[in-house]
Parts: structure tokens; sequence; C-alpha cells
């Protein structure tokens, strides 16, 4: 019984995890740059990504290179970019942060009388509901 007990709370804390979702912000990002600049930027979060860019890159040095295509590279394949799409992500995860309470603390023991009696079993459960 106790252990179904704690297997389920355990599954309620594991599910309380937040995760953060950057598409939201770059896809912002990624909206303004194609506005202004009619050229599309990439972030290469992944391995995969990464060789899809530098796939497109290869493709674009080709052919002559002309002032689009060098905007193009330079959107797509700048590591002092990369490194600002990156700059966002943590920004955003820093915002989802401060919007979350601290975790809860869990502890318990078990004492077992030297002479004769039962167990004593406590447990415990604390979470700051305060924490701004």
């Amino acid at each position: 019984m106790i252990r179904a007990g704690v297997a389920a709370l355990a599954l309620t804390l594991l599910a309380g995890c937040a995760s953060v979702n950057l598409k939201p912000a770059f896809e912002g990002v990624r909206t303004t740059v194609a506005e202004r600049t009619g050229q599309e930027a990439s972030w290469a979060r992944t391995p995969p990504e990464a060789a899809a860019i530098e796939e497109r890159v290869t493709a674009l040095l080709k052919d002559e290179l002309t002032p689009e295509r060098a905007v193009q590279v330079a959107l797509i394949n700048n590591p002092g970019l990369q490194a600002t799409f990156e700059e966002v992500g943590i920004s955003q995860a820093d915002l989802a942060q401060a919007g979350l309470v601290e975790n809860p603390e869990l502890s318990g023991f078990v004492r077992f009388p030297s002479e004769g009696g039962g167990r004593n079993t406590e447990l415990s459960f604390v979470l700051n509901v305060f924490d701004s």
C-alpha cells in the first residue's frame, strides 16, 4: 500500500516537470528576419539540422556568389548568429523557470525500537507555495 502511494506521488512529481518549447521564440525571429531581408534564417540545434544547413550552404556556393546568396549563407552558417539564437532559447528557458515554484522536498525515515514494539514510520512533503 505504501509502495503504491510512493509510486503515485513520484509519477505525479515527474509529470509536473517543465520543459520549454524553443520553437515559438525562434519562429518569431525567423519571421522577422524573413520580413526584413527576404531571406530565411536557420537554427542548427541537432546534428541532422547542422548537416542539412551544411548541404544547403554547399548548394548555395556551387554557383556564382551573388549578394542574395551571400546574405543567405551568412544567415544560416554564421556561428555568431547561431550563438545569438541559442541565447534567445536560454532567455526563453529563464523566463519559463521564473514562473515555476521551487521543487518540493520529500523525506522520510523508519525507526525500529531495540526492544519489542512496532516500527515508527514518518514521511514529510514540503512545498514552498510562497516562493516568488
